[in-house]
């Protein structure tokens, strides 16, 4: 007996197929971030965000990003410890716990590659880290920061 398709089924297999693109965008996808002398918007679907600019204490460029001791979903890292900079070895989109000089902190971060440099930003509730595949994608971000919270202030 040969099997027909129907409406209902090609709807069913167009509804799975959108729900698999939907559900890699929103883990593998990079934030868009909006820069203001007020504020910084993360419009991100997973995780959107505002940073008020009166709460950012500091602003900085890492070489890499900082290990992670638990991800968002609260396990344990699944990587050996004792490099403390060595970081996650897959995208950490999340809330997430690092490991940093001053000790372990909550962070929220938006990495999407952990060899890479990436963006500390310390604010009054936390810590924020950004990072795009793409280096120069990065550091452009950074200077775009500099230059809207640091050079607008003096």
């Amino acid at each position: 007996m040969l099997l027909t398709l129907n409406l209902y089924h090609i709807s069913a297999i167009a509804l799975i197929i959108l729900l698999i693109i939907f559900i890699i965008y929103v883990r593998f996808s990079s934030p868009i971030i909006r820069i203001s002398s007020q504020k910084i918007w993360f419009i991100d679907l997973l995780l959107p965000n505002k940073i008020l600019a009166d709460s950012i204490i500091s602003i900085k460029l890492l070489d890499r990003m900082p290990a992670i001791k638990y991800d968002h979903f609260g396990h344990i890292n699944r990587y050996d410890p004792k490099p403390l900079k060595a970081g996650k070895m897959i995208p950490s989109k999340g809330y997430c716990e690092v490991v940093t000089d001053d000790g372990i902190k909550q962070a929220l971060s938006y990495s999407m590659d952990y060899k890479k440099c990436c963006i500390e930003i310390a604010t009054t509730s936390g810590m924020v880290y950004i990072n795009y595949k793409n280096e120069e994608r990065t550091k452009h971000l950074y200077e775009k920061f500099l230059v809207t919270f640091f050079l607008i202030k003096k």
